[in-house]
């Protein structure tokens, strides 16, 4: 009995190590062919930027041509991230943009996404809206991530109207990993009702970190401020973390419209006067100074007066 149970321990054992080591493998395989492709990217990338040899540029763009007409999915994959990575370059971009066009439309995950950023940094034009919003029906965990980023580029950052529902799908059964890097995509965007409300409903969630990502990312950052975000901005500032408070104050600096002024105004003498802190108070100062009328004019002289 003992000797057929050690037999099958050992067995066990040695089925154990062979599975251990094909995956050994099979990741250093697949760590081998991303160095591989990282490194082709960026010999185009060193190509085209420099400044001294053109026929080695054209070379490199001709390249890149190359690998989106003829090239498996991983040439593909590579020539878009050199492209959008060569954004700034001048250089005629013209002949990529019918190459790009069936990927972004038709490709899945990676190669779409990075299809739509090479595209945007090519030759985009307004229509090419309808290929990021399209963006909500690719179940790949790249589209997800990527989608509001790319609406946001594509829609030249107003999501309002058809983005706005697209948005609130592309967060519909998210995890916490997903819509923290999904909410930095929405930075600087001016929003619809939809997007809107499912971010403050995020910032009131039970999870402090999606409280901190919606406010951090989105809400603090929008250059045009409805009355309930500013509100819900203003109940942050009683926080004693650094990182809250601050963003908050920064986000009320900005994109504040004159009818929520007085909010803003009040929020911050209230704060002023609940918190020692010598940064907190002016910050509270320079959000007085834009809203403040002449009533408050005694206020301050008395604040100058106590600093003498």
């Amino acid at each position: 009995g003992a000797t057929e149970a050690d037999a099958a321990w050992a067995g066990l054992l040695a089925a154990k190590q062979r599975i251990f080591q094909e995956e050994q493998r099979r990741r250093n395989e697949q760590n081998l062919a991303a160095n591989a492709l990282s490194t082709r990217v960026q010999a185009w990338i060193d190509a085209i930027q420099q400044l001294t040899d053109a026929a080695a540029r054209e070379q490199a763009l001709r390249e890149v041509e190359q690998a989106l007409r003829a090239g498996d999915a991983d040439s593909q994959l590579v020539a878009c991230r050199a492209l959008t990575a060569c954004g700034q370059i001048e250089f005629d971009k013209s002949p990529f943009r019918p190459l790009l066009l069936p990927l972004a439309a038709n490709a899945r995950g990676a190669l779409r996404v990075a299809a739509l950023y090479a595209l945007r940094s090519t030759v985009s034009l307004p229509e090419d809206s309808a290929l990021a919003l399209a963006l909500a029906d690719d179940p790949s965990n790249e589209a997800r991530l990527s989608g509001p980023h790319l609406l946001s580029m594509f829609c030249e950052r107003q999501l309002a109207g058809e983005a706005d529902a697209v948005l609130v799908r592309m967060f519909t059964g998210t995890d916490y990993g997903q819509r923290r890097q999904m909410l930095s995509g929405l930075w600087g965007t001016y929003l619809g009702s939809g997007i809107e409300s499912y971010l403050l409903e995020l910032s009131r969630s039970t999870n402090r970190n999606d409280q901190y990502a919606a406010m951090y990312y989105a809400l603090s950052t929008l250059p045009s401020k409805s009355e309930a975000v500013v509100r819900r901005l203003i109940e942050f500032l009683p926080s004693i973390d650094s990182n809250v408070y601050g963003r908050a104050l920064w986000g009320l600096s900005y994109g504040i419209e004159p009818a929520q002024g007085p909010l803003v105004l009040q929020a911050a003498r209230d704060l002023f006067d609940a918190r020692s802190d010598v940064g907190i108070q002016t910050s509270c100062l320079d959000l007085i100074g834009q809203h403040a009328g002449p009533e408050l004019e005694p206020w301050l002289a008395s604040l100058a007066a106590d600093t003498r």
